[in-house]
């Protein structure tokens, strides 16, 4: 298997070799210039923003207008993220990755829970399982929280059998009581240099 590609500038991991997950784009614009010359060079061609506090839709249309952008804003203040939410991202997003070329970076502010709560929920869509989704962003990206797991484990499984949608949940659960993230180590990392 090949290594998947790496950022040096953007705040960003591939979690697959179509999907990579992270935080927005830097307030300098210079800095963010390079940030999306960065994200052209590694093959990006749709970003979904997550982010309610601002959106980077102006930079990315003037410096890349052939990246596809959805602006797709939610809160990140613990609330439940209702399932028409997820449906919209995953509808965008599955348009986007029925195409064979298409690499696709979901995103919110510091790639702690929106932008990988959304990752997930394209990972559930792909057919991949609680555990290993979940394992598979943390692996790139150690700050993950994923706050938002069940949100998109009660919309990913809306019509499921009781059961199968509660041992989803004890998967969320199990997975976080194995993968603890201490808050302060959050911070430190989220900081920029």
């Amino acid at each position: 298997m090949n290594a998947l590609p790496t950022f040096e500038h953007v705040d960003a991991d591939f979690v697959t070799e179509r999907l990579a997950v992270g935080g927005g784009l830097a307030d300098d614009p210079r800095r963010a210039r390079r940030q999306i010359d960065e994200l052209v060079a590694r093959g990006i061609t749709h970003i979904a923003d997550l982010r309610y506090e601002w959106s980077d839709a102006e930079l990315v249309a003037q410096y890349a207008p052939q990246i596809s952008y959805l602006h797709h804003p939610v809160e990140d203040m613990g609330q439940t993220i209702p399932g028409e939410y997820f449906q919209t991202l995953i509808d965008w997003t599955e348009a986007a990755l029925a195409h064979p070329r298409t690499k696709l970076l979901v995103h919110c502010h510091a790639g702690v829970n929106r932008g990988p709560s959304g990752a997930f929920a394209v990972l559930l869509a792909q057919g991949w399982e609680v555990a290993p989704a979940l394992d598979a962003i943390r692996a790139v990206r150690p700050i993950a929280w994923i706050d938002y797991a069940d949100d998109a484990v009660e919309w990913h499984l809306s019509a499921a059998d009781p059961a199968d949608r509660a041992a989803a949940h004890d998967a969320v659960t199990q997975w976080r009581w194995r993968n603890q993230l201490p808050f302060n180590e959050v911070i430190r990392q989220t900081r920029p240099d």
